[in-house]
């Protein structure tokens, strides 16, 4: 037997081998690819770690220095309200002279003892009493900013100084004061401490940092009060309008940035805090080099150990070529028989088709309505090409978790359709349940802010969602693939209307079509020659009685309108802008096939109407009233007066259709008033427009 005839799969075999060995550079690139985008991708946590560990320090240090730093200001300044309360109240009721202020120093003094001194000074700035925990002191405050500023102020209120050299012990100190006032509220004087910072020094060279790092406290005036690594040149220095420091101020309560050393030069992650009710911001500042210095060398390693893997990958796949590629094509065959799309973890398409044909079969023999939702990610090629695909793919898993929780029913399916597109079948639901699902999920995926610059109008990632029902059981024309097509039409009815919403359809079968009439070529002579009145007259000439048929049921919508076999014209117009339609979706072809009234209470109850897209869709049509235009000469019925509403209602008062036919009737003496003015030649001009006129959709007037 010849060996293309065999029947056996050792030719297939053959084949795939010889694949495998032609190929067999590829599946080496594919496989050393692979793991590079895995190495690539534990590289890229380890350094996001690295950054989380740093923010994490930063916080520690930030909240345990700021907490000292605070508590030996406040310290000083409760010890001074005590002594300005003590003070004060020796200046109500005195003892001996400075007796009271002795007092209080000797007793005080002890609560600052070794980080500073305690003054007071006098109205003139001259030194009454201190402390002498350090020898040196000031005689005269009347000329410094401690002084100066609480002498001018409205209130007491603590004031923290900058740096200042100390002279006894060479170390930089900041003043901290309070006003005294007397009984009438003038100024008195002031109660100040001299704190020596050394304490704040050693604070900071406690603290473990990286070589390129530092930690510092800076004062709201920009100078900087302490830093570590500690400099003398350092501490006093003015950072006022630079950059980072009107960053620090931009934000009070605190944050973090990346940005560029003023003293060192050096990239650097600031962390920040303003100390509460305190004039001074504390910053970390981390430098990259730092944070990264771990990471580089955890890279190198496992760089190493990745060209390690390489080598023996490479010697494997040439060894194994053969092997792993029956192997990929068996997991290939596996892949298209699991349900699971790979990426979202929800259902993927086939899985659907599946379930759709099963549902479908289920809600016919139940009798119950099936509805889809049919979404998916607006502007998600900008999104891509923004952030990458990565950051894609993320999205499109976010996205599929929000609709895995909005349709969360037993038997409520969620797969991914293909792209960006996904879908949801509910069974046993109708259209209501399934638009308030759908807008739930909108809502949902919206309120996630997750960013999306490109998405205009919005900035956040956003879904447009189409809806569709079907009633397998009630309606044979109605198919699985008919409502997938309906749900796909609102969908890019939502895309038009602006995205991020929901959109509707009733049904997923076509609509009914309009009756067809014994006497239509009659019909349609009478048609043609008002239709041809109307082309050399103005529409608007009708408006008023449309306007006039909405006031009389209170609707929104009204026309006036000339029936032809293949379109309706609109002549008469009130809350639409349509200038006419197909007849094959027109509602007033059954008034004009009826001879008399009609009223339609529930547009989606009536077997007629509930499959026309007027009524699955703009303007969601509920409500229909409308008489006949009957020409006096011919009796024949030319068009129609309609009323529309959004709203159904369950009853019509007969005055308002006696009214309405009062209308059909003043509208038929101006066409006929129109006939007798227009030249012998116009009256009679072929009215019929061309096939091309007559499209699915609606005519927008001009």
């Amino acid at each position: 037997m010849n060996a293309r005839t065999r029947p056996d799969g050792s030719l297939r075999s053959n084949r795939l081998l010889l694949f495998t060995e032609r190929y067999q550079k590829s599946v080496l690139v594919g496989l050393i690819v692979g793991f590079g985008i895995i190495f690539g991708s534990l590289i890229g946590q380890l350094r996001a770690d690295a950054w989380s560990r740093a923010n994490t320090s930063g916080d520690n240090i930030l909240h345990l220095v700021g907490q000292e730093v605070s508590q030996d200001i406040w310290r000083y300044g409760d010890t001074l309200a005590v002594l300005k309360e003590e003070i004060e109240a020796e200046a109500k009721t005195p003892l001996a002279a400075g007796k009271a202020a002795n007092l209080s120093l000797a007793s005080l003094s002890t609560m600052v003892d070794g980080s500073g001194d305690l003054f007071v000074f006098g109205p003139s700035g001259r030194l009454r009493e201190r402390s002498y925990n350090f020898k040196s002191g000031l005689a005269d405050a009347s000329g410094q900013a401690f002084f100066t500023e609480q002498e001018h102020a409205a209130g007491s209120y603590l004031y923290v100084g900058t740096p200042e050299p100390h002279a006894a012990t060479d170390h930089p100190f900041i003043w901290i004061s309070r006003r005294l006032e007397a009984a009438d509220g003038s100024f008195a004087g002031v109660v100040a401490g001299r704190f020596d910072i050394v304490k704040w020094m050693r604070l900071f060279e406690r603290i473990t940092l990286g070589p390129n790092s530092s930690i510092g406290l800076i004062h709201l005036n920009g100078q900087v009060m302490m830093r570590a690594p500690y400099t003398p040149a350092a501490v006093g220095r003015d950072l006022s309008g630079t950059a980072n420091f009107e960053r620090f101020r931009a934000n009070p309560p605190g944050g973090s940035f990346v940005g560029t050393s003023r003293m060192s030069g050096t990239r650097q992650a600031y962390l920040y805090v303003q100390l509460p009710h305190l004039p001074m911001i504390l910053t970390v500042a981390l430098a990259l080099d730092d944070i990264y210095a771990a990471w580089w060398r955890d890279a190198i390693t496992f760089g190493a150990f990745f060209v390690g893997l390489v080598a023996v990958l490479s010697v494997m796949a040439l060894l194994l070529s053969r092997a792993l590629t029956l192997r990929q094509k068996s997991e290939e065959r596996l892949r298209r028989l699991t349900d699971v799309d790979g990426l979202t973890g929800v259902y993927n398409r086939r899985r659907f088709d599946e379930a759709l044909a099963e549902e479908w079969a289920r809600a016919r023999r139940a009798g119950t309505p099936l509805s889809l939702l049919l979404f998916d990610v607006d502007n998600f090629k900008k999104y891509n090409d923004l952030y990458g695909h990565q950051a894609g793919d993320g999205c499109l898993q976010q996205i599929a978790d929000a609709a895995a929780k909005a349709a969360g029913r037993p038997g409520d399916l969620v797969a991914r359709y293909g792209g960006e597109e996904f879908v949801v079948l509910l069974p046993a639901t109708d259209i209501d349940i399934a638009a308030s699902i759908a807008e739930a999920l909108r809502q949902s995926v919206f309120a996630g802010a997750l960013p999306h610059r490109d998405n205009a109008d919005y900035g956040v990632v956003t879904i447009s969602i189409g809806a569709a029902v079907a009633y397998p059981a009630r309606d044979a024309a109605a198919s699985a693939e008919g409502m997938v097509a309906a749900a796909d039409r609102a969908l890019y009815r939502a895309k038009r209307r602006g995205r991020n919403r929901v959109e509707q359809e009733r049904h997923a079968a076509q609509p009914a079509m309009p009756p067809v009439l014994d006497d239509d070529a009659e019909r349609l002579t009478a048609v043609a020659v008002y239709d041809g009145v109307l082309r050399r007259r103005p529409s608007a000439e009708f408006d008023d009685l449309a306007e006039m048929a909405a006031a009389i049921f209170d609707a929104p919508m009204a026309l006036v309108s000339l029936v032809r076999q293949d379109w309706q014209s609109c002549v008469g117009r009130w809350g639409l802008s349509v200038g006419g339609f197909g007849s094959d979706l027109s509602l007033c072809a059954h008034t004009v096939a009826s001879r008399r009234p009609v009223v339609v209470g529930d547009a989606r109850l009536d077997p007629r109407f509930r499959e026309n897209p007027f009524v699955t869709g703009e303007p969601f049509v509920r409500f229909y009233a409308g008489v006949p235009l009957v020409c006096e000469r011919t009796g024949q019925r030319i068009g129609t007066v309609c009323v529309l509403d959004r709203e159904p209602r369950p009853e019509v008062v007969p005055l308002q259709l006696h009214l309405l036919q009062g209308i059909a009737e003043l509208a038929m003496r101006r066409f006929e008033q129109m006939a007798k003015e227009a030249a012998p030649g116009d009256s009679t001009a072929a009215a019929s427009a061309p096939a091309a006129e007559a499209g699915p959709g609606l005519r927008r007037s001009a």
